[in-house]
């Protein structure tokens, strides 16, 4: 049987209505599919952070990105594994992508004073003494849960450059 044009014209005027039915049927149900949002196992967030957190320790940077990473796969608004990927990447000298994980942490959670604290330090080092000025104010604020030594870090930091100090050394 050759298969020709005219066959391909006659399959497709037979089959129109079948393919708009196909065609609609399809779009939506791709399109119910992307309005609802992946579901978030916070459980297993939580034990990413922690493998992340853990390898912070251990000084292998690579691989608590990479948990952290995975940390945020499974619950995005997760504000600590952002912030502890943040740190992850202060520590190898990624700046750019430590300050942007900072600023989703506090996206995400307003309120963790950690994001705050390393936040107005990456400020101060750039020299932005006016931000790093309000960075660690909004860190006081929100700093409840921080140990007590990153506020005191915080508040003589403050003085110094109120006092027109230089800023912090990378």
């Amino acid at each position: 049987m050759h298969i020709g044009p005219d066959y391909c014209i006659l399959f497709a005027v037979r089959t129109r209505p079948l393919t708009i039915f196909a065609c609609i049927f399809a779009f939506a149900l791709l399109a119910s599919g992307c309005s609802r949002e992946a579901p978030r196992d916070t459980r297993q967030a939580r034990l990413r952070y922690q493998a992340g957190a853990g390898l912070i320790n251990q000084r292998l940077y690579d691989k608590a990105i990479e948990e952290f990473d995975r940390a945020v796969e499974f619950d995005p608004d997760y504000a600590e594994a952002y912030c502890d990927r943040g740190i992850a990447r202060y520590m190898q000298g990624d700046h750019e992508e430590a300050f942007r994980d900072f600023e989703l942490a506090i996206e995400k959670d307003p309120a963790l004073g950690k994001a705050h604290f390393h936040r107005a330090i990456l400020l101060d080092q750039d020299g932005r003494t006016e931000e790093a000025i309000e960075a660690y104010e909004t860190f006081i604020r929100h700093s409840q849960r921080s140990p007590e030594v990153y506020v005191e870090r915080a508040n003589k930091r403050l003085v110094e450059l109120r006092s027109g100090a230089p800023p912090l050394s990378r």
